[in-house]
């Protein structure tokens, strides 16, 4: 694969973070939880802001569906 250049690489990133921010601030107004990794530990939290420690980047298992290149996901809204 082909790497990109620095900047286009840091717009990805840049964008990526925006997405994620939003995703967030979406699931918390709407009372979801969220699940997320920080220094190797994997938590849950609440929408009350409670969080559980769910696993560990050592503990967590390899990932049941197998993806390949050139596979299609959809997204519902």
């Amino acid at each position: 694969m082909k790497e990109l250049p620095n900047h286009h690489s840091d717009i990805l990133v840049k964008a990526a973070k925006q997405s994620t921010s939003k995703a967030i601030k979406r699931s918390k107004a709407l009372g979801l939880e969220i699940v997320y990794l920080e220094k190797g530990v994997l938590y849950k939290e609440f929408p009350d802001g409670t969080k559980e420690i769910i696993g560990s980047k050592k503990t967590a298992s390899k990932p049941t569906r197998v993806f390949k290149k050139g596979m299609v996901f959809h997204a519902k809204n």
